[in-house]
């Protein structure tokens, strides 16, 4: 007969193995409750904050995935906060809850933004009012909640089974259906947000499914999220976000056509060049083009008095180095002349916005500017060569050799370079390129 020590002693290791072999066994899928196990995936993000990288790819007929996304969230953190970055796109938006701001921009235009204002909280309507839908779970989970499902993917799911995987990092498969569609989620029983998603598309050109993988990274400091926009220039809508075209730097080739006289027959730089050359001395031959895009009427006088200083400036320039231009050679010196085939450049932004009347308008204020203007040239589809010139201002001034090779290009900011400034810059890149002397020769003028 087993005394009353001994049998509790055997009855406490009995209910210690039946407790270790329950804690060792996989949950059952009866044991699990798949909405339930979303919806407190839903809650964690929106009360917390996070931050994740989503690689997304397709396998079958779609194109290919967007680079990897990165999000950041404090849905409920001293006022609502939204990180993203979509490939090239970047978009901070904020709200205290009853009014909120949206700013897009792009990562290779430094330029240029679009923002929007919206009432109320943060929402995914709010979002879209700048970008199309994105096929973010996250977003829908953080601000929609479980209704909301996973958002732009299948917005309504009626969930099927729960599973446990055992393997690393512990998680469970949830398993749904949308319009007909399998949805997959995997959540991380540690952090109880996603871990991975599939979901099956469908298109005209077949069936595919998207698979995207969620990885944690840090958030950061919540400050740091914000973008800037002050010194940018607002776009109506992210669509026209697009990388600035690279800079051409000195020794390229500038590629200036098409570029129109006033009666729309073409300028040839080749045909300028060499008309200068056979009304002067041998010598080398530039072109100084000084393009201004097309400005509001406010601004016009302005802007054409800008333009024909800097073509003073280009002309004094040549005065003075035709006035050094004295070689050593084996028969002693001998004069060169530097010509510069100079004109002002007005860029219009697009087919709508050229007109002949606009044309006379700008030949009109381009003589009232200056005596003696250049012909006036112009062009139209030039917005990309302009700002490969690097215009960040509204008047640049290219200088050009008769090969077309970029010399320098100097960007003319209002009040920003005096005529010394535009002269010495001509004088010194011709100079670099053709190793006149610096000073000047024993007849120069004075």
């Amino acid at each position: 007969m087993i005394d009353q020590p001994t049998f509790a002693k055997l009855r406490s290791r009995r209910m210690a193995c039946l407790v270790s072999v329950c804690l060792a066994a996989p949950v059952s899928a009866q044991d699990l409750d798949a909405a339930e196990v979303f919806a407190r995936a839903c809650e964690i993000y929106a009360r917390t904050v996070f931050a994740e990288r989503i690689r997304l790819e397709f396998e079958g007929s779609q194109p290919a995935a967007p680079p990897d996304i990165e999000l950041r969230m404090a849905p409920q953190f001293a006022g609502q906060r939204l990180a993203l970055r979509l490939g090239d796109l970047e978009l901070f938006g904020q709200s205290n809850g009853d009014r909120g701001e949206l700013r897009v921009v792009h990562r290779l235009d430094p330029t240029t933004c679009v923002v929007q204002a919206f009432d109320g909280a943060l929402s995914l309507h709010a979002i879209r009012t700048v970008l199309p839908p994105i096929p973010l779970p996250q977003l829908s989970m953080a601000l929609s909640g479980p209704a909301g499902g996973l958002g732009a993917l299948a917005n309504s799911i009626v969930w099927v089974s729960a599973e446990h995987l055992p393997d690393e990092p512990p998680r469970t498969l949830l398993i749904g259906r949308s319009n007909g569609r399998t949805v997959r989620v995997e959540i991380d029983d540690a952090s109880h947000r996603l871990h991975a998603f599939y979901m099956e598309l469908s298109g005209e050109s077949g069936v595919s499914v998207l698979r995207a993988e969620v990885e944690s990274v840090d958030p950061g400091a919540l400050d740091a999220w914000t973008i800037d926009v002050s010194r940018r220039q607002p776009l109506a809508a992210a669509s026209m976000l697009r990388p600035r075209p690279i800079p051409l730097e000195a020794g390229a080739v500038v590629d200036i056509k098409p570029l129109f006289l006033q009666d729309r027959s073409v300028w040839d730089l080749a045909s300028a060049v060499a008309d200068r050359r056979s009304n002067g001395r041998p010598g080398q031959r530039f072109a100084a083009l000084v393009f201004v895009a097309w400005p509001a009427p406010e601004r016009r006088s302005a802007l054409m008095r800008q333009v024909a200083t800097a073509i003073s400036d280009v002309r004094k320039a040549e005065q003075a180095l035709t006035a050094r231009g004295i070689q050593e050679s084996g028969l002693g010196p001998r004069r060169v002349s530097v010509g510069i085939e100079c004109h002002p450049v007005v860029v219009f932004e697009s087919v709508g916005e050229f007109s002949d009347s606009r044309l006379a308008e700008a030949t009109t204020a381009i003589s009232a500017a200056m005596p003696d203007p250049p012909d006036l040239l112009w062009t139209m589809p030039a917005r990309q060569t302009i700002e490969r010139l690097d215009l960040r201002a509204p008047i640049v001034l290219t200088l050009i050799d008769e090969q077309a090779r970029l010399l320098r290009a100097i960007p003319i900011e209002s009040g920003a370079a005096g005529s010394l400034d535009i002269k010495s810059a001509v004088e010194q890149a011709v100079l670099a390129e053709i190793n006149l002397p610096v000073d000047p020769g024993p007849d120069d003028s004075p």
